[in-house]
């Protein structure tokens, strides 16, 4: 099995870089590391008590494991989930307004 991509005239696609290559990889870390900065994330309030609670969550989980509590699954996933949270990328712009100042759907 080929891992190649052609085209319709089956030429060979010449491919990018690697999503592991260190091109993309260092940068992509150093702004991860810049992000969870908590003096950058002060300006949104909503996602640092949401950092500030997946570190407690984390510290909390990490310490059931050690200890060997049942239901850690259930921590786990909590913590997951608000990292996701806070790593997500911000939506890119709101919704416009009408004249009337209500939101446009679309």
């Amino acid at each position: 099995m080929s891992t190649d991509t052609r085209d319709a005239k089956g030429q060979k696609l010449p491919h990018g870089p690697n999503m592991l290559s260190p091109a993309i990889l260092l940068p992509a870390l150093r702004d991860a590391v810049v992000k969870l900065d908590p003096r950058q994330l002060v300006r949104n309030p909503v996602i640092f008590v949401t950092e500030v609670v997946a570190a407690l969550v984390t510290v909390l989980f990490a310490r059931d494991l050690v200890l060997g509590a049942e239901d850690t699954v259930f921590s786990g996933q909590i913590a997951a989930w608000l990292w996701f949270t806070v790593l997500s990328p911000p939506s890119p712009k709101p919704w416009p307004k009408d004249a009337g100042g209500r939101r446009q759907t679309a």
